[in-house]
């Protein structure tokens, strides 16, 4: 039964990994919203000034 002790750290630490990955991922993914939007509101801003 005691194959794989090292198992249940092994899933632990992957899971530390991945929300550590995700967390990264999501402020990524704020910044890269923020943006476009401010972009996206410049660029449209310009086209109705002219």
């Amino acid at each position: 039964m005691n194959h794989h002790p090292s198992h249940p750290g092994d899933q632990q630490y992957s899971y530390q990994i991945y929300s550590l990955y995700g967390k990264k991922l999501l402020l990524l993914s704020e910044k890269i919203l923020f943006f476009a939007y401010m972009l996206r509101s410049f660029l449209f801003r310009d086209f109705s000034e002219r």
